[in-house]
């Protein structure tokens, strides 16, 4: 800050002699550390474990746990051919308890966090269920994952857009604009920078977007 000239010379050296003084007194009141002795670390490493499996018996519910076991053993395989695209339905005896196929996928997700189209296709699910917010949140993943995928943009920006009640919210017109800057001819992106602006009583710029349809 004062190379920078945002405080003078005086203040510099007051805060200077302050923060010495400081030091000074957190040196005086460090009390040196004790070592403990063979008994103590015996002890310590033969009563930590045992306690702490005691209380895991005691505390722990593991039934999620084996909920979740049962789930990917019964359609894991399900879950990662709907995900991959191998398969477009889940064949009916893998939808009898849809809890089980919904663990399964979101647990295959979070396996592979790297995979935006895994992101992309756990949003459909959430978007099937009327989950908008985690259809959102898995979307925004997708895109970070891969921000040049046009069809992820737009997915994200058109579910963000109907979720925000028609309205254009920074991150999605963010999303648009980009689009928008790789391809000046996005129909889709252009419709919903049309609508967003039209809601936002912003006439001049949405009957510029509509002009730029009606050229198209």
């Amino acid at each position: 800050d004062k190379d920078s000239g945002t405080i003078n010379n005086s203040h510099y050296q007051n805060q200077k002699l302050e923060l010495e003084r400081q030091l000074l007194d957190a040196q005086r009141e460090v009390t040196p550390m004790v070592t403990p002795g063979i008994k103590s670390r015996l002890i310590l490493m033969v009563w930590v474990p045992v306690l702490a499996a005691l209380a895991y018996l005691m505390v722990g519910d593991r039934t999620p746990v084996f909920d979740l076991w049962t789930a990917e053993d019964k359609v894991g395989q399900v879950a990662d051919d709907l995900l991959t695209g191998k398969i477009d339905q889940p064949p009916v005896w893998a939808i009898e308890n849809g809890q089980q196929l919904i663990s399964a996928m979101q647990t295959n997700v979070y396996r592979h966090a790297d995979d935006p189209d895994r992101w992309m296709r756990l949003s459909e699910l959430f978007s099937s269920l009327e989950a908008t917010d985690s259809a959102i949140e898995a979307l925004s993943r997708a895109y970070r994952l891969s921000p040049d995928n046009e069809e992820i943009a737009t997915t994200y920006a058109q579910i963000s857009f109907f979720a925000n009640k028609g309205q254009l919210d920074a991150s999605s017109r963010r999303v648009l604009q980009d689009v928008l800057a790789k391809n000046p001819q996005h129909e889709g992106a252009q419709m919903l920078m049309a609508m967003g602006e039209a809601r936002g009583s912003n006439f001049a710029e949405a009957e510029g977007w509509i002009k730029r349809l009606q050229g198209s």
